[in-house]
Parts: C-alpha cells; sequence; structure tokens
C-alpha cells in the first residue's frame, strides 16, 4: 500500500509540475502577445518572467493578504484593476474563491484566468506538491551551429603570428549552466556560468543569494537583501534601471513601468548585472533601499583611458580576451518611497565612476570626464497618483551638470471597453546616466495609445498607438477578433519615417492539443531611388499531449526581403529560458523544429534545429562567422532538472 501511494504521488507530482509549466508559458504567451517584442533582442526578459513565475506559481499569493505592491508582481494587472480588488476587500471581506475573485466589478476576467494557477485565497494552505518548501532546479543548455565557419578553419602559424585574431581561441560549442536552490519564499542562491562560441572555457561567472521578509522589530522588515549580482529599476527608469523595458506594449497601461525595487539576476548579459550589495528596509508604506556596486566591464583602452564599452561578451580572440575586464565601475545609490493605495512618491540619488577617464570622440562626454574628475551622479523624484478613472505618474530628474530629464505620463480608463494613454519624455543634450538603460528620449518624444474593446464582439479589440519626436512620427494600427473560441485574427501596420510594415495573423485551436499559426508580413521602404518592398510567410503548427509531457512546434517560412531596410523581425518558439528574434533579409527559406520530453518525474529535455537556406547568395556572414555556402543551421540541446 505505501510502495503504491508512492507511485501515484510521484505520478501527480508529474503531472502538477507538468501542468505548471503549461500555465507558465501561458502567462508569458500573453505577455508577449501585447507588443512588438519581435523587435527587442533582449533575450533577459523571457528567462527572468520564466523564473518569477515559476517561483510564483509554488509560493503563490495570498489575494487576502497582498498589498498593492504584491498585486503588481502578477504583471498584468492595472492600477484600476489592483485598486478594484483592495476596494472589495476593504468592502466585502476576505475573497473565499476564484469564482468570487472573476466576478469583481472592474477587474478583466480573462486576465483572472490566466492568473489563477498563481494566487491563493487560503493562507494556511502550504504550496507546492512536498511538505518541505526547500526546491532547486538545474539548467544545462548546449548549442552548435554545424556548418564550418571561417573563425574555426585552421591557419598557419605564420598567419596567426602576423594577426592572431585572424581566427576564434576556442570550440563552436556554446555552453550554459543555472542552479537555483530556493528556500520556501525566505531565500534563493544562484550560480549560473556560460561558455560562449569560440571561448576557451567557462568564463563567465555569475552569482547571488538574496533574502526576503526578515523581521527586523515590531514594525520594520527587510524586504530583501542581495549578495551578488543584482537587478535595480526604481521610478521611470531615468536614473536607476538596469533591465529590459516593455516600451514596444500596445497596451496605453504599459506606457508606465512598474519599479521593482530590486532583485536577482538570472538573465546571461554578461554586461546588465549590478554586482555588490543591496538591500530594501520598510517601515510600514515608507521603503528604504541601498544599493551598492563594483564590477569590472571590458572595453577599448588607450593610453589616455577608454574610448567605448564592448558590450557583446565574447571573449573568443586575442583581442578581446585582452579586453575583457578593463574597466572598473563603482556605484552607489539610494531610493526612499512612500506608497499607499492609491499615492506614491519616491526619491533616487545616485553616484558612480569609472576606473579610467573617457577618451573617446564625444565632445560632451570629454567635457564632463575632465570637469568632475570622472565623477557622475544623479538626483531625481518619481510620482504616481490614482484618482478615480486616471493615474497620473512620471519622474523628473538631473545629472551632476545640472542637464535635466523628464517622463510625465497621463493612463486614462475612458470607459469598460476604451482604455488611453499620453506619456512625454524629454532630456536635455548634455544629460547622462549610466546607471540607466532607458532612453531618455533627446529633445522630446510625445507617445499616444488608444485601446477599444468589444468593436465587432465581447472579444474584439483595436489598439493604435503614435510616438511624435522631432519632424518624425511613428503611426501603428492593430486589430484583433476573435470570432469563436478557436480562432483568433490578427491584423496590424505601423508606418515610420520612410518605412513601414503590415502583418496578418491567424490562430485555430482546432483541439485542446493543437494549434495552427499562418502569418503574412510585408515591409516597405522607399529611398532617394524607389520604393523597396519585401515579404515574409510562414506556417507554424503547435502540438501538446494532454498532460505537457510531450510538446512539439514546428515552422517553415518564406521571404523575399531585397533591402536591408525591408528586413523583418520574427519572434520564433525557442527552448525554455530563451528568446530568439530573427532578423530575415534576402530571399530563401527559414525552418525549425523543436521538442519537449518529460523524460522522468524530475527531469525534462528540450532539443531544437533551426536552419536558414539563402536562394541569393552562396556564402553567409562575414568576417570570422562567414559560411561558405547559403545554408546556415543551429542545434540546440537542455536539459531540466527540478527537485
Amino acid at each position: 500500500m505505501c510502495a503504491l501511494l508512492q507511485i501515484c504521488g510521484s505520478v501527480v507530482y508529474c503531472q502538477d509540475r507538468e501542468t505548471n509549466v503549461k500555465f507558465i508559458e501561458s502567462v508569458i504567451e500573453k505577455i508577449l502577445g501585447s507588443g512588438d517584442f519581435e523587435h527587442e533582442s533582449d533575450g533577459g526578459f523571457v528567462e527572468e518572467l520564466t523564473a518569477h513565475y515559476a517561483k510564483l506559481i509554488g509560493f503563490k499569493l495570498n489575494i487576502n493578504r497582498a498589498r498593492d505592491s504584491d498585486f503588481e508582481s502578477l504583471k498584468l494587472l492595472t492600477e484600476f484593476e489592483i485598486e478594484a480588488i483592495l476596494d472589495y476587500r476593504k468592502q466585502s471581506g476576505a475573497i473565499l474563491s476564484f469564482l468570487e475573485f472573476s466576478l469583481i466589478p472592474g477587474v478583466d476576467p480573462e486576465k483572472l484566468k490566466v492568473l489563477q494557477p498563481f494566487v491563493t485565497f487560503n493562507g494556511d494552505i502550504k504550496p507546492g506538491p512536498a511538505l518541505t518548501p526547500m526546491a532547486s532546479q538545474t539548467i544545462l543548455r548546449s548549442s552548435l551551429v554545424p556548418q564550418k565557419r571561417q573563425g574555426y578553419m585552421p591557419v598557419s602559424k605564420a598567419d596567426y603570428n602576423k594577426n592572431p585574431d585572424i581566427r576564434y581561441l576556442g570550440s563552436p560549442l556554446h555552453l550554459y549552466g543555472q542552479t537555483t536552490l530556493d528556500l520556501g519564499e525566505k531565500a534563493t542562491l544562484m550560480f549560473i556560468t556560460e561558455k560562449d562560441p569560440g571561448e576557451r572555457t567557462m568564463d563567465y561567472l555569475s552569482w547571488n543569494v538574496s533574502i526576503n521578509k526578515i523581521r527586523i522589530g515590531a514594525k520594520v522588515t527587510a524586504e530583501k537583501i542581495v549578495v551578488g549580482s543584482y537587478t535595480a529599476r526604481f521610478g521611470q527608469g531615468l536614473i536607476l534601471w538596469n533591465g529590459f523595458v516593455m516600451d514596444s506594449s500596445w497596451d496605453p497601461f504599459d506606457s508606465q513601468r512598474r519599479e521593482q525595487g530590486v532583485n536577482n539576476y538570472r538573465a546571461s548579459d554578461e554586461n546588465a548585472a549590478f554586482k555588490g550589495v543591496a538591500t530594501s528596509i520598510s517601515w510600514g508604506r515608507l521603503t528604504t533601499t541601498l544599493v551598492l556596486s563594483a564590477r569590472m566591464y571590458d572595453a577599448r583602452v588607450v593610453s589616455q583611458g577608454y574610448t567605448s564599452l564592448l558590450k557583446t561578451g565574447l571573449h573568443n580572440t586575442e583581442t578581446t580576451v585582452k579586453r575583457k575586464g578593463t574597466l572598473g565601475s563603482n556605484m552607489a545609490g539610494i531610493n526612499i518611497n512612500y506608497s499607499s493605495n492609491s499615492f506614491k512618491v519616491g526619491f533616487t540619488a545616485t553616484a558612480d565612476r569609472y576606473s579610467l577617464l573617457y577618451a573617446g570622440k564625444d565632445s560632451m562626454l570629454l567635457q564632463k570626464a575632465a570637469k568632475y574628475q570622472n565623477y557622475y551622479a544623479n538626483i531625481g523624484t518619481d510620482w504616481r497618483y490614482v484618482m478615480g478613472k486616471a493615474v497620473v505618474f512620471g519622474e523628473l530628474a538631473t545629472d551632476i551638470s545640472g542637464s535635466p530629464a523628464c517622463i510625465s505620463g497621463l493612463l486614462l480608463r475612458i470607459s469598460d471597453k476604451t482604455d488611453f494613454s499620453a506619456l512625454l519624455k524629454y532630456s536635455s543634450a548634455g544629460y547622462l546616466s549610466r546607471l540607466s538603460a532607458i532612453d531618455a528620449a533627446r529633445g522630446g518624444e510625445l507617445s499616444l495609445k488608444f485601446s477599444i474593446k468589444k468593436i465587432i464582439s465581447g472579444k474584439s479589440r483595436v489598439n493604435f498607438h503614435t510616438t511624435l519626436r522631432g519632424k518624425s512620427g511613428k503611426y501603428s494600427l492593430k486589430f484583433e477578433y476573435e470570432p469563436a473560441n478557436n480562432i483568433k485574427l490578427e491584423i496590424r501596420g505601423s508606418k515610420y519615417g520612410d518605412k513601414g510594415y503590415v502583418r496578418s495573423d491567424f490562430k485555430f485551436f482546432p483541439r485542446d492539443y493543437l494549434t495552427l499559426h499562418s502569418r503574412g508580413d510585408i515591409s516597405f521602404y522607399k529611398s532617394a531611388e524607389a520604393i523597396t518592398c519585401g515579404f515574409n510567410i510562414h506556417q507554424e503548427l503547435i502540438i501538446k499531449t494532454p498532460d505537457n509531457r510531450l510538446a512539439l512546434s514546428a515552422r517553415c517560412a518564406w521571404f523575399d526581403i531585397p533591402h536591408w531596410e525591408n528586413r523583418i523581425y520574427s519572434y520564433e518558439r525557442e527552448i525554455l529560458y530563451q528568446f530568439r528574434t530573427t532578423a530575415l533579409y534576402g530571399r530563401g527559406i527559414r525552418w525549425y523544429l523543436n521538442l519537449k520530453l518529460a523524460l522522468l518525474n524530475y527531469a525534462e529535455i528540450w532539443l531544437r534545429y533551426s536552419s536558414t537556406t539563402y536562394s541569393d547568395r552562396d556564402k553567409t556572414g562575414e568576417g570570422l562567422e562567414m559560411i561558405q555556402g547559403p545554408s546556415k543551421g543551429e542545434a540546440k540541446i537542455q536539459l531540466r532538472i527540478k527537485l
């Protein structure tokens, strides 16, 4: 009997784990479907989101205990929806079931349906299939381009001595490893290591330890302490923000950036993390965060100083190895914010210094480096105020030279069917923050977004987005329609400067386990000589077994894109924790095949092969990446072990 119970428990655990993967994929796809993320190259975004929801599904958010900041961690809810939930809870008491939760006025039930696996209504229920709160995950990944590239061809000793950068130093194999240990909701330990193609060894190592919600006194809590590699994102990002930004989203409410404080760094980008210690301490509704970082960057260095930063993270030639870690960076910062259900105000200040003076060609950077002895500093304030159906938000900042920058926005729920946002960004020519990845829009930029639901039926929507910068502008329009529960249609188009594109998208779900996806893209580019057009057509098949233990996706695309300015970006399905955007250019066929298989109760394997074959050239790539032949492929394998 005990053996039978053990076997049944293992089966149930495996099925729950596979179902969890399905839920995580659903919420990630919903977020990606809200924008033009094909144009984004930050694969760490999907990696970070997947890890976030993977932890959340094991340690669910208690709806009856959650604060407004906790609801924001679900990512999909707007300020109005969060306020509606808090108001309902205040007036009606504890929410007893998901059915009651989904009927709260002012909250989109479709969002709640996607978020259902990540929330609970009983704080006494211990999450997960096991009684112990400890969980671990190990990911091992490898990829290889089977075609021989120029950088791996044999060369003579004389040629190598003459030019050491004539070939790569190591093998073409890409290797990646990640181990995460979660001690319940209280602590996380993470290690990441990677070897890029052409490198000799696993030359990248990232680690971090985080401790959460430690009571210091009756009213004081250490919300988070992170040692090692971490991210810090505050305000609207003008001062301190190292990470992905959803600027490409069609949703008006994504115009406001949701600050996330400090968190473990989970991506493999070697240049994006801060390295040191960060801590957030709360006292009631007041939270103070201190960050310290000391790390090295790759840079081009001359006798007078550094001329530019290198952000590829590659160390596969003699020159790139010599440039590794040649520029030191020290940083300190503080953020203080007060937050209530409807009002939030914050203050951020940072100071940083590079170990070498700037010696490049940018006259503004040269003047600042000389005047302030290579020190940089920023200070600013941010705010958010919810007023009924409107949200006003923004950030005002200045740097060490007094140069200003500002972001100011308005979110408006005109009706249950119509949402609107206006976002104004401005920065003077001299404004600089070296600790933020945000585009501060020098000279000014105005962005307007409309979203109108239920145009034809309950499941239809029109989105309009325009961005005006100087004399140029970008205008985008998207129409979504679901004529039936198993059919989704989408048409979108965009015009910006001399470029434009139109896309039609059709998804058909004849069965719960089967998806058929067709897409067509046409791009336009007006040059001084003529107007050129390019197109891309693809068909995709997605099959999943009911228990999600076996999943298969296959796509074939035909493209003819004569001009680089006509290039079409295509988001592709990848192995877990990976993100791929392919820029299609030229004439040819691209296809890929993904396979996921749950081998054991605790292990899953992903296999992927992709290939592009051109009909307009006899070689691909250039320099050390050049391949003699019209085709380039890539094979990937990933193993995930979760205990």
